[in-house]
């Protein structure tokens, strides 16, 4: 196996990796809402998304709350009382995050509840585990990605002088 295809096949399980750790709704997956740990310098965060609850998540006036107490984390997201604008065309799939701040390694219990502003039930209540790894990356996992993608291009280019 020459250099050229030891890099093709690199680049294409690294593609293939990437595309197969997305299984939201938004991203081709079938899980609605999809709730992802992502671990980084500035803490620990909550990726999301859904089709189910987007107006929750990504209305005209959206609220996002986050708290953590001891190993449990509350994340609630409230649909506004006032109504949208009068053009306001909803996206066709919410995303977002919500950074929870560094955690101290461990098992954390998420309850997510989506709530309409001044309704005291829940619409929609989920709950999950968020496992905090003891070595959390000092990089982004985004930016190592750019990395990998810059090294390999470097190679290419090495490869055809």
């Amino acid at each position: 196996m020459n250099a050229r295809s030891l890099l093709c096949a690199v680049a294409v399980v690294f593609v293939a990796t990437t595309a197969a750790a997305q299984t939201g709704i938004c991203s081709g997956g079938m899980t609605d809402p999809f709730f992802a740990p992502q671990f980084g310098p500035g803490g620990v965060s909550i990726y999301w998304e859904t089709q189910q609850y987007l107006l929750f998540s990504n209305s005209w006036l959206p609220v996002t709350s986050a708290g953590v107490v001891g190993h449990n984390i509350n994340v609630s997201q409230t649909l506004p009382e006032i109504g949208p604008p009068q053009n306001w065309v909803p996206p066709a799939c919410g995303t977002g995050s919500v950074l929870l701040g560094h955690l101290a390694p461990g098992t954390y219990n998420v309850t997510w509840t989506y709530r309409v502003a001044l309704v005291i039930q829940p619409a929609a209540t989920f709950n999950f585990v968020l496992t905090v790894p003891s070595d959390v990356p000092a990089l982004d996992p985004r930016l190592i990605g750019v990395l990998t993608l810059m090294l390999a291009v470097i190679g290419v280019w090495i490869l055809r002088r």
